[in-house]
Order: C-alpha cells, then sequence, then structure tokens
C-alpha cells in the first residue's frame, strides 16, 4: 500500500501549510512518487486527505496531478468518507476500519467541477 501527501509537508492543520501553490515543490513530489511507483506492479493507494483539501485550491490540482502519475491498474482504497464526502483522515478513524474501494476518477470529476 502507498500513502503520499498531497503536498510534502507534515502538518496537522491544512491552514499551515503554504498559501501559494510553488510547482517546483509540486514537480519534485511527482518525480518521488514515479520513482516510487515504477517498481511496483499493482500498486493500491490508500486516500486519507479530509476536508482539508479544499482549504488549500492547489491541494485539488496536486491531487488530480498525483492522479496521472497511476498506472490503470491502481486500486484507490480510503478509509471512510468524510460528512463532506472526501476520503477520511486516518485521525477520526474507528479503531478496526476496514478499507473501502474508492472511485477516485468520479471523485476527481467532482471535486474539479466545484
Amino acid at each position: 500500500m502507498i500513502i503520499f501527501n498531497l503536498y510534502p509537508y507534515i502538518n496537522k492543520d491544512p491552514e499551515k501549510l503554504p498559501t501559494k501553490f510553488d510547482e517546483e515543490v509540486l514537480q519534485k513530489l511527482l518525480e518521488t512518487i514515479k520513482a516510487i511507483i515504477k517498481h511496483i506492479d499493482n500498486p493500491t493507494v490508500l486516500c486519507a486527505w479530509g476536508a482539508g483539501i479544499e482549504r488549500k485550491k492547489y491541494l485539488i490540482k496536486n491531487l488530480e496531478e498525483i492522479y496521472t502519475c497511476f498506472p490503470a491498474n491502481t486500486v484507490w482504497k480510503r478509509i471512510d468518507k468524510s460528512k463532506f464526502n472526501h476520503p477520511q483522515h486516518p485521525l477520526y478513524a474507528k479503531e478496526n476500519t476496514k478499507l473501502q474501494n474508492f472511485d477516485i476518477k468520479k471523485y476527481l470529476n467532482k471535486i474539479m467541477s466545484k
């Protein structure tokens, strides 16, 4: 299973992420992802960004770019969905929660149309 941040910066509060989009940071993240997944035949990705994706609009762009790095046979999972239908962040997961299949294409279409 593969887990990446939508932005290569760790913080529980999305408001503390940089306010401006940085193309160089995104490109480095994409290069790193591609370098890792080229060694994986059938990748499974856990999506768990929560509602914070809406607080920084560049995170949606980053997700779209990250998605294009993965082959068509990638299996996308989530822990659960938030009340706003985003993949739930692990911080809010109940113990012994089973992973659910996640339709990333449908999600991207919906979030990109907002």
